[in-house]
């Protein structure tokens, strides 16, 4: 903890100097109960800040996280610039393909292609992105490449992907929809990777959310849910998942505060 908030420190000062910068952070505790059932806690810490320079285009952000008051890590960071419509940008930034799930639970049965740091050229509604194998080493070895493109349409929200493994020479892909109506959200999520198709929809109304997953050989694997609300300022959730296979449930809950 004390290098966390060492390391804090240097954030919020640096920060304040040169450009300005959006600063936020978070404290999450949350509880999930093991294969003995034991309910056993997981503290994460978390801390971000970005900046751009709208004059040039030029932006950057870092995230640290630590849990149960381990080492300080970098989770996450970028660096770019936007000209004319066009963003650039290195990092570990995440990647284009579709994903799902709750806080713990869910997102048990979609593809999600490996990434590591990559770069990132976005045009309007356009991605393309090329993550490397270990860019210390060797920033032209390629681990795998992804195309992406999201638009709205009609109030629905819609984006595909299309991943491709540089040593496997196998071709993932990944589509999700969206939409909101009169007040009750809904999607989907759909991947198919060698060969399997998988799938998980889900709908929310006011706090609750259920969702219900599965693959091409059974298309109903789990189902579940979660209740989210705020309290004191503290945002609380419990959920659990239901494996039909199993007859096996996977509780968790869990509260957080954000800065």
């Amino acid at each position: 903890m004390k290098n966390f908030l060492l390391t804090s420190c240097a954030v919020f000062a640096l920060a304040g100097s040169a450009y300005a910068a959006d600063v936020s952070g978070s404290v999450k505790l949350e509880a999930t109960q093991n294969t003995s059932d034991d309910w056993v806690g997981k503290n994460t810490v978390a801390l971000s800040f970005g900046a751009n320079e709208p004059d040039v285009g030029a932006f950057g952000s870092v995230g640290l996280e630590m849990v149960d008051g381990g080492t300080v890590a970098l989770d996450a960071w970028s660096l770019g610039t936007a000209v004319n419509g066009i963003s650039v940008s290195l990092g570990d930034q995440g990647d284009l393909f579709p994903g799902a799930g709750l806080e713990v639970v869910g997102d048990d049965t979609l593809a999600d292609p490996a990434s590591s740091e990559s770069i990132i050229v976005s045009i309007g509604n356009a991605s393309f992105m090329a993550a490397v194998t270990d860019y210390k080493t060797d920033l032209t070895e390629l681990e795998n490449v992804q195309l992406g493109y999201s638009a709205e349409v009609s109030a629905i929200d819609i984006g595909v992907a299309i991943d491709y493994n540089m040593d496997t020479e196998e071709m993932a892909y990944g589509a999700d929809v969206g939409a909101e109506i009169q007040g009750a959200g809904i999607g989907a999520v759909v991947t198919y990777a060698a060969e399997e198709f998988a799938y998980e929809a889900s709908a929310s109304y006011s706090g609750l959310t259920a969702f219900v997953n599965g693959d091409d050989e059974e298309m109903a694997q789990n189902v579940g849910g979660q209740v989210a609300a705020e309290f004191g300022g503290l945002n609380l959730f419990a959920e659990t998942s239901y494996n039909l296979d199993a007859e096996e449930w996977t509780p968790a809950v869990g509260a957080s505060f954000n800065f």
